[in-house]
């Protein structure tokens, strides 16, 4: 069924507001180009970027409208997502649900609220059938009679009102959350009103944008229960008697299941810890400061941090108010952790039931759940994320039930965050990658940003009025009309930063110490946190009154085209307009045209670099990312600055390699030849084998390195360079035009023979572009002698990671599927394949600040050789308008580099 589109609220996101990322300390749409930082972008951005996410956490003040917003159109946006997903291959039957759903787990309604929930959503409590209750079908009679507006209207305040009157417990305003309570139920209702037979994925709005359910949860601990905790149980017995009763009634676990090893601290014999709930040092930490104040986050000395430390224990051993409280809030983290862990394990257990039982032999759904609570039950991942994980631990580590054991391991290797990087777990014929994992956002005021105290315009507006203050004094006339006028001059100052200066806007905003010390610093003060206050931060002005109009938008872009749209450019006259990588037909199905022309402009892009790699470059920072991917200080002083800037790997084989001396080396794509020479120098020895020396100087004879690359230039700039550094070249090294595809072809020419010739064969990038994995593969191993070694450091992506709703550059589509190498070396012959992680960031490198001061050296003094305004030909740089949303992708979530290692036998 489809809704009009008048008939779903488009929640408007029209005020100032950032999403901050804390892994790169800027936003989402830092390095974009005008208009991609303006308010209809950045949700959009973010949902793809978390779209992997089993179990996103979003930490809010409650009933803020401008939260509800951002959580409307992420809702939107992600359950959109996961309906085109479950379409591609998918089918559906009566009991089986092929496709996925969200679950909004909400801390706004109880767990005994489920059941009005459910009324409201016109569904049973697992949602896999309807029940065909009369008032149900009632709801299915107005819907086909196009009175779903009326009707929604209707259930929410039916919905208001059992909330009120039938419970009256939770003591949430539910309206500001109207909007997003009721998309999540026409998910739902306009699926029921064509019956259970329908699609899952229906369509909410006339432009056929489908969207997947969405199923709505009670997610808290009545709250009377934790008042009781606190005021009603002063010794044993009594807490004795009030857990065993939050057992019964479902909001804890029952004593000898396995998830009840997680809900107590461990006993001490030297304090009374029976029947105290578990936490952490740093969770109490928090929970108070929330109560006193405490700065958690200045740099403090070790001393001041044992005096904190000591006052933890104190606290341990007393029964003082303070723990009292941090009980009560962590009976309320436990319960809606045991909530969601259970929920987690029931609908996994039900996929896999339902996939079992269909004849489509599909894979389990996978569902994806959105936990909303207040920010202090989430911050730092304590609290409800800490119980989660806890429970999903015990739970499979101590449940008497081998299947409930199983089942727990599933589900907590999903939601383990990646850096966890759980094992790969193969299970009835489906593939459990590693934890998809979870991922946390937070929420901060504009207003914490202190702007009035960093940016210069609104410094001056402030200090002017102060002075106007104190010039017109205490003037009753004074008081209200000009604090109404500063307020509006700022509002509109900050709205002119947000659309025209959007990156100077987040530099000021992570300037304040207020945003910047849970979002940046959280590891320095006195908790020590091991994570940020949330993993995206979304940053909103709080203003009512200042909301960007139409025109605001119009004369924002208005002012970008008569700019020239340059936001961090680098204002290079000769800078390239277009990735180098740049086919058109990068998402054709015809891959032998595809890959014809990625090898055509693969070659085209480095011969360009060898034609310019004479020019001098930035060795500081050539000296930065080496040392980061781990060439010794040996490596880097042998290389010399007149060769270091010519660096072009993803990571060093060399660690892996391990060349010796009279070893006889291949290095494949050798480009300019930093690691032939480096290969040289470790198989001919301490003694540089140099043209003049004689056989007596040579370290060892045999020692031989081939480098084979594809552009012409490149081997001609690195054969010029061998000589100069004194090199015998061609008895000790020598470089070759060719293809690793066809090597054979290349060694004909060179006269080199082909089979059983190398002891070690390594790669330092070339295999990313290589067309046909396989075949180069096995020249590798035909090349290599009996015994011999291969180390080949490649860029590869991470399984289902590349949406196919993008366009994405070929070069990434180019990278071999990081589980398909292991197989295929070991298909060809190889033994001993391992597939090493080479330790490489796809972004986030340090670079010392003087390197990225000699870029724009290089930039003004390079633009020029000897009047010929020639600069040298980068691969990597900005990306082109067409793939500007990688600026804004996690690539380390996307894509690894590795090395491959193998043994020919």
């Amino acid at each position: 069924m489809a809704l009009n589109s008048q008939d779903t609220t488009q929640t408007a996101m029209n005020f100032v507001h950032r999403i901050l990322k804390s892994s790169t300390a800027s936003s989402l749409t830092s390095g974009l180009s005008k208009p991609h930082h303006l308010p209809h972008q950045q949700h959009q951005l973010l949902t793809h970027q978390l779209q992997n996410a089993k179990l996103l956490y979003f930490g809010e003040f409650h009933s803020e409208h401008r939260i509800i917003a951002l959580q409307t159109e992420l809702i939107k946006d992600w359950a959109k997502r996961l309906a085109s997903t479950g379409r591609r291959g998918s089918q559906k039957t009566k009991n089986c649900p092929s496709r996925p759903r969200l679950h909004v787990i909400m801390e706004h309604f109880s767990v005994d609220m489920q059941g009005i929930l459910d009324a409201y959503q016109c569904r049973d409590l697992n949602g896999w059938k309807d029940k065909q209750q009369p008032q149900q079908e009632e709801q299915r009679r107005r819907n086909n009679d196009g009175n779903q507006n009326s009707d929604d209207e209707e259930a929410f305040e039916s919905l208001v009102s059992a909330y009120k009157d039938d419970f009256g417990t939770e003591g949430h305003d539910l309206r500001p959350y109207r909007d997003l309570l009721s998309f999540c139920r026409r998910t739902t209702t306009s699926n029921n009103a064509n019956g259970i037979d329908e699609d899952v994925c229906i369509n909410v709005d006339d432009d056929s944008d489908s969207y997947c359910e969405v199923l709505l949860y009670g997610g808290f601990i009545p709250r009377n229960h934790a008042a009781r905790l606190n005021k009603e149980c002063p010794d044993i017995d009594s807490k004795r008697v009030f857990f065993e009763e939050m057992s019964e009634r479902g909001y804890l676990p029952k004593q000898g299941k396995g998830m009840y090893d997680a809900l107590f601290a461990e006993e001490d014999e030297s304090s009374n810890n029976t029947y105290k709930l578990r936490g952490t040092r740093e969770h109490q930490l928090l929970i108070e400061s929330l109560m006193n104040g405490n700065d958690l986050y200045s740099p403090v000395e070790e001393e001041g941090e044992e005096d904190v430390a000591d006052d933890a224990e104190q606290h341990e051993e007393e029964e003082s108010p303070l723990k009292r409280l941090y009980q009560a809030q962590l009976l309320k983290d436990h319960a809606m952790g045991y909530r969601i862990a259970s929920l987690l394990m029931e609908h996994h257990q039900q996929n896999k039931i339902n996939s079992h039982s269909s004849s489509s032999s599909q894979p389990p759904t996978d569902d994806r759940y959105l936990i909303i609570a207040g920010f202090g039950h989430l911050k730092h991942r304590l609290g409800v994320p800490e119980c989660v994980e806890r429970y999903l631990r015990a739970e499979a580590v101590g449940h008497p039930d081998a299947e409930r054991r199983s089942i727990a391991m599933d589900v907590l290797l999903k939601v383990l965050p990646p850096s966890s990087d759980p094992p790969s777990v193969t299970r009835n014929n489906f593939t459990l990658k590693k934890g998809e994992g979870t991922a946390l956002i937070g929420c901060q005021m504009m207003y914490e940003a202190y702007l009035e105290d960093s940016y210069p315009p609104i410094m001056e507006l402030m200090t002017n009025d102060a002075a106007a203050d104190a010039v017109e004094g205490d003037a009753e006339n004074n008081d209200n009309g000009n604090e109404n006028d500063v307020d509006a001059k700022k509002g509109k100052l900050l709205k002119e930063l947000y659309l025209q200066g959007p990156e100077l806007l987040d530099k000021h905003i992570l300037m304040s110490d207020e945003i910047s010390g849970p979002f940046l610093r959280y590891d320095e003060g006195i908790a020590r946190f091991g994570h940020p206050c949330a993993d995206y931060l979304f940053v909103y002005d709080e203003d009512d009154d200042n909301v960007i109009e139409e025109n605001d938008l119009k004369l924002a872009l208005h002012a970008t085209t008569a700019n020239g749209d340059d936001v961090g450019g680098s204002g290079n006259d000769n800078a390239q307009s277009q990735c180098p990588f740049h086919n058109t037909q990068a998402n054709n199905n015809d891959d032998n045209n595809q890959y014809d022309s990625a090898k055509r402009e693969t070659l085209e892009a480095y011969e360009n670099v060898g034609k310019t790699a004479s020019l001098r470059g930035n060795s500081l920072r050539a000296r930065a990312i080496m040392s980061r991917l781990g060439y010794t200080p040996d490596d880097l002083s042998y290389l010399g600055d007149d060769d270091l800037y010519n660096f072009q790997g993803v990571a060093n084989p060399h660690l892996v390699a391990k060349i010796r001396k009279g070893e006889r080396v291949l290095d494949v794509g050798s480009g300019l030849g930093i690691d032939s020479f480096l290969a040289l120098r470790d198989c001919c020895g301490n003694v540089v084998a140099d043209a003049n020396a004689g056989d007596e100087n040579v370290a060892t004879d045999g020692a031989l390195v081939v480098g084979v690359d594809l552009a012409e230039s490149e081997v001609k700039h690195a054969t010029k360079r061998g000589i100069a550094r004194g090199y015998s070249v061609p008895n000790r090294l020598r470089f070759l035009r060719g293809d690793v595809e066809t090597l054979e072809e290349a060694f004909g020419k060179a006269n080199v023979p082909m089979g059983n010739e190398f002891d070690v064969c390594i790669s330092n990038g070339a295999f990313c572009l290589v067309t046909d994995k396989e075949k180069a593969f096995r020249n590798v191993f035909k090349v290599l002698k009996s015994g011999g070694r291969m180390a080949i450091s490649t860029t590869t992506i991470v399984s289902d990671r590349l949406d196919p709703s993008f366009e994405w550059p070929v070069c990434m589509r180019m990278f071999a599927a990081l589980e398909s190498l292991k197989p295929m070396c070991e298909e060809i012959g190889f033994r001993n394949v391992e597939i090493l992680d080479a330790d490489s960031p796809m972004e986030g490198m340090e670079i010392p600040e003087e390197a990225l001061m000699d870029d724009k050296v290089e930039e003004k003094e390079g633009k020029s050789d000897g009047g010929s305004g020639k600069t040298r030909f980068k691969i990597h740089g900005k990306y082109v308008d067409q793939f500007a949303f990688l600026e804004n992708m996690d690539m380390d979530e996307l894509c690894k580099v590795v090395t491959v290692y193998g043994e020919k036998p």
